[in-house]
């Protein structure tokens, strides 16, 4: 910054600073606080130049993501010189920007056209799909990116573009002069795998693609730095801003980790596709939720294609594709005060269009004709689509093909009770009625570790006949705690709660908070090993929401992040590689559980929080909990040494845990409410309330008073598992077959450090050791055997005593 008092020119160096704590602070080059400036909500960009032209720089601070202002600098402090709202077209709205507004997730600036004046340059992320915005420097718009052809979206590529978009992913923004023929600079924009170039005044003048995809971008002395693809990519690219740049650009490939990451992927696959079929399989179906939404006659001939492509593909009869429809009535229905149950989502997913009844009962016989396994989308927010009758009338017009009923992200925790009762519950009452259909809320956070704890939920939902029905799954994206909602899942399996695991893959896995959105690691590694390990702990169906093809129907062509995980999977699952256990099969199921009373009112707010970060307020209390800093806001932040997650799984990072190391087995939560005396594998139990932790009748813990016995009584019941690993952290799971034979899975748990893990697997008796993938057996001397996990990837292998 430049400081200018009338003919005197003063030379400072200062910091502005901001984040969640709603404040800009100003501080000197030693660190001395100069000023403060509260905005409304977050400081969630700041940019630094000289607006105004006097010689002195000025403070552009981005608030709640879509709100600007301008800052001066003066003896006196911060000084607000004006506030705007960005906004977008109207031809920009969408379902999840209904109400039209720009979200300024990157934001520059730059000297554009020449003037001396800078201009802002801001970068939108899902909300607008990559849309850039150039504004003058008084913050009045100049030009705004069209939108983005529509099917440039999640799922398919456009022949006429060749390369797909990142429905979550940044668009980044910097400027440099970059096509010489046109005067000032450019905007270069890289969002995902893709860069475009716009001139100063909003044409599109270059597009290229990556089969890389960033997670920053900058220009830079001339040269355009990008910041490395998340999971396993350690590389900084940097190329020169020249004629040569597309091409240069389109050329990058993997480097270092990632590209031995690749090939340690490639000949996994090669393995899968080699391998012979292995005995021990126990699940007489998978549901897959892959095919292509059949909302049209069209549409349904296409999925039905795509069925047959899969089942040339893969040729095991207990796969099963499945496709998704959502249903939405023209009007919100009512909950028993006879108001809509949350008007404002409604309002949100009505704007993709809605149905009448008999619309809804038709393509409901639509998917009955065409022999369509279909799963209805009939929720969000704990606010239903469609009213009870209609869900029987769809019961009844596709008896066969009907797979059941899914809602989504239903967390609210003072809304769910009464919408559980009102409606999930009548709803699983209807799918038991014909032929026990499947009923699903898919929920992310802490959701399986607190609602089922919820006497109210637990006796409408996990008790009874209806528990039958209940098919547990998540959406972990954006989320800080993906192990305890995996191990809670788990542990209704294994008490019988809810029988069946749904494993479910998402692009937008990868936004670690709400400050940032990445969704393009564009490799499958993560999402393969995410399904592995998930199968192995008892995951029975499974949800495919990545990039993994080109394009849907007869010619299906896997991408690249597909190749090497949905292709792997479907290999590996197929050709019963990968097992799912019957409860009492998991051999490295601690024999120590931790059973859940229902937590604090403030504990849930703060759990269920997966989208205002500006809702966090400090707690001394909940950061000293045994589950401490779960909301949307803690991404990479180190995990607290007293949470029961850094003892349990070794957790090092509030992001990243899909997988998580298993040090001492597979630790599972059941609600206390349980009959805790048949929860299978389990003998002994800690009780948790989120906050505090204790044994039966003990002294209630909080803090490193918690986390120290705790470790030491995993230790004590690790010493029961018939196999242990040490070395590196590594996700172990060992399945029990028949004739006392084991079948074992060690897992790369890295999801954005992947890395070699040397490990040594100890057991109390002798055994013998062999990959199940190469058939080569591996030495096992003195009851051990050492072995190395490649990064990124998994091992296979069969023990036997």
């Amino acid at each position: 910054l430049i400081s200018r008092h009338g003919e005197d020119i003063t030379f400072w160096a200062y910091v502005a600073a901001g984040g969640i704590g709603h404040k800009i602070q100003l501080l000197s080059s030693a660190g001395k606080l100069l000023a403060a400036h509260d905005l409304s909500v977050l400081v969630h960009r700041l940019v630094a130049a000289d607006f105004d032209g006097d010689g002195a720089s000025e403070l552009l601070a981005v608030d709640a993501r879509n709100v600007i202002e301008l800052l001066k600098v003066e003896p006196a402090g911060l000084r607000r010189l004006w506030r705007k709202d960005l906004r977008v077209p109207e031809s920009y709205r969408n379902w999840e920007n209904p109400r039209g507004a720009f979200f300024a997730f990157s934001a520059a600036a730059a000297d554009l056209d020449g003037d001396r004046d800078p201009e802002m340059i801001f970068g939108d992320t899902y909300f607008n799909k990559h849309a850039v915005l150039a504004a003058r420097a008084s913050g009045e718009p100049l030009w705004i990116t069209p939108p983005l052809p529509e099917g440039m979206g999640n799922w398919r590529r456009v022949a006429a573009f060749d390369r797909w978009y990142e429905f979550y992913s940044t668009a980044w923004v910097t400027a440099a002069e970059a096509v010489p023929e046109f005067p000032g600079r450019e905007v270069l924009a890289v969002s995902g795998g893709n860069l475009r170039i716009f001139s100063a005044a909003g044409k599109l003048l270059v597009s290229a693609e990556s089969a890389l995809g960033f997670a920053d971008a900058k220009a830079w002395g001339g040269f355009l730095y990008l910041g490395s693809t998340p999971s396993g990519d350690e590389t900084i690219y940097r190329l020169p801003i020249d004629a040569n740049l597309p091409a240069a650009f389109a050329a990058l490939e993997r480097q270092g980790l990632a590209r031995r990451v690749g090939d340690n992927l490639a000949r996994l696959r090669e393995q899968a596709i080699g391998a012979r079929s292995a005995p021990g399989r126990t699940e007489p179906r998978h549901a897959i939720s892959m095919l292509g939404s059949p909302s049209s006659e069209e549409a349904a001939r296409r999925a039905a294609a795509e069925l047959k492509w899969f089942r040339a593909r893969f040729p095991y009869p207990h796969l099963q594709p499945v496709a998704g429809l959502r249903a939405i009535e023209p009007s919100p229905p009512l909950n028993p005060a006879g108001q809509p149950w949350n008007r404002r989502r409604w309002e949100t997913d009505s704007t993709n269009g809605t149905q009448t009844v008999e619309q809804i009962v038709e393509s409901a016989r639509r998917v009955e004709r065409h022999r369509i396994p279909t799963l209805f989308n009939v929720g969000h927010s704990c606010m239903p689509f469609v009213t009870l009758e209609t869900a029987r009338r769809i019961l009844e017009a596709a008896p066969t093909a009907l797979e059941g009923f899914l809602t989504s992200e239903d967390e609210n925790p003072l809304e769910f009770p009464p919408f559980a009762r009102h409606f999930l519950a009548p709803l699983a009452d209807l799918a038991l009625e014909h032929g026990g259909k499947k009923v699903m809320t898919k929920n992310k956070g802490l959701w399986w570790f607190t609602m089922p704890a919820e006497p109210a939920v637990a006796r409408e939902l996990f008790s009874g006949a209806r528990r039958g029905v209940f098919v547990s799954t998540t959406e972990d994206s954006n989320s800080r705690t993906p192990e305890i909602n995996l191990m809670s899942r788990v542990g209704l399996r294994q008490a019988g709660l809810v029988p069946r695991m749904r494993a479910s893959i998402h692009q937008d896995l990868f936004s670690f908070n709400r400050f940032h959105q990445w969704e393009y690691p564009r490799t499958g590694s993560p999402y393969l090993r995410l399904l592995v390990a998930h199968t192995v702990l008892g995951a029975t169906d499974f949800e495919f929401r990545i990039s993994d093809r080109f394009n849907e129907s007869a010619g299906a062509e896997f991408t690249l992040p597909g190749r090497e995980s949905v292709e792997i999977f479907l290999q590996l699952l197929g050709k019963g590689l990968v097992l799912t256990p019957e409860p009492g099969q998991l051999a490295n199921l601690s024999p120590l559980g931790i059973a859940v009373h229902p937590a604090p009112e403030k504990f849930k707010d703060d759990a269920h929080n997966g989208h205002a970060p500006q809702n966090w307020k400090p707690d001394p209390e909940l950061e000293n909990a045994v589950l401490p800093l779960k909301g949307c806001l803690w991404g990479l932040t180190e995990t607290a040494p007293h949470a029961i997650t850094r003892v349990l799984f070794n957790k090092r990072r509030q992001f990243g845990y899909f997988v998580p190391p298993t040090p001492y087995g597979a630790v599972v939560f059941v609600p206390a409410a349980a009959d805790l005396a048949k929860v299978q594998g389990v003998k002994k139990w800690w009780h948790t309330d989120g906050v505090r932790l204790w044994r039966e009748g003990g002294r209630k813990l909080t803090g490193a008073a918690a986390a120290a016995p705790l470790r030491a009584s995993l230790e004590r019941a690790a010493r029961a598992l018939p196999f242990r690993t040490s070395g590196d952290d590594v996700f172990f799971q060992a399945i029990r077959l028949a004739g006392g034979a084991y079948r074992l899975y060690a897992i790369d748990p890295g999801w954005l450090d992947p890395k070699d893990r040397r490990i040594r697997i100890e057991s109390s008796a002798p055994f013998r050791l062999r990959d199940l993938l190469t058939g080569e057996a591996l030495p096992a001397r003195d009851n051990a055997a050492a072995l190395v996990v490649p990064a990124g990837a998994l091992r296979i292998l069969e023990a036997s005593r």
